[in-house]
């Protein structure tokens, strides 16, 4: 019996894995196309699907997806995540989360109130 532990024990149920390969392979390129193509009808959209940045899968009743993609949103480059389960054996797969990232710049000015410290006595 192999322990959870030893790199040869494969993935485990629930957990989330880097994608290994190229994250614009077909299969990859492909989710992350449908994930776009889904949030446009849900929302009555016009989003471009321009490339997946990075991508993890998870172990579920299928393999889930977590997707973080670049789209074309009038014109301008945005980041935004996707979660996409499959079941390819039944040739299902369905769009369950697609939101944007918030881009926050490269410096931010932290006080100590914005980090809960209390100032004072």
């Amino acid at each position: 019996m192999r322990s959870s532990t030893t790199p040869s024990a494969g993935p485990l149920l629930g957990g989330l894995y880097n994608y290994k390969g190229n994250p614009n392979d077909g299969k990859v390129s492909s989710l992350g196309r449908f994930a776009v193509l889904e949030h446009n009808k849900k929302q009555n959209a016009l989003l471009e699907f321009g490339r997946v940045v990075s991508a993890k899968q998870q172990v579920v009743a299928g393999m889930m997806y977590h997707l973080t993609l670049e789209v074309i949103d009038a014109g301008k480059k945005r980041m935004y995540e996707a979660k996409v389960c499959e079941q390819s054996w039944m040739s299902f797969k369905e769009l369950h989360e697609f939101k944007r990232v918030h881009e926050v710049s490269s410096f931010t000015s932290f006080t100590t109130s914005d980090l809960g410290i209390k100032q004072g006595n």
